[in-house]
């Protein structure tokens, strides 16, 4: 069901948005102790997630390393080197695309 304010949202998104715009009132109605428990509890609870999110990151650096060594030992460089101009032109046309407020189609 299409969002009856008028705003642009994708279908399905618009119940996700009211809930976090009900969030941030609730948080801006907030007196500043509340606020700042809130921001404390948020720190505190992002700390483990973060350790474990670093720990998969070494993980996976090492098995990534590997592949790449393994891929890069076939490869020949003249490949290497286009598939590399190819991502950074991939790349930088979607930034362009989107700091010009363009869409980016595949």
């Amino acid at each position: 069901m299409p969002p009856t304010d008028g705003s642009l949202t994708a279908p399905g998104q618009g119940p996700v948005r009211s809930a976090l715009s009900r969030l941030r009132r609730s948080y801006d109605a907030a007196p500043l102790p509340v606020r700042a428990l809130i921001v404390i509890a948020g720190i505190v609870l992002c700390v483990p997630f973060a350790a474990i999110v670093m720990v998969a990151l070494l993980a996976f650096a090492g098995l990534g390393s590997l592949v790449g060594v393994r891929v890069l030992r076939i490869a020949k460089p003249a490949f290497v080197r286009w598939v590399v101009i190819a991502l950074l032109l991939f790349s930088g046309a979607k930034a362009l695309t989107q700091g010009l407020g363009l869409p980016f189609v595949v």
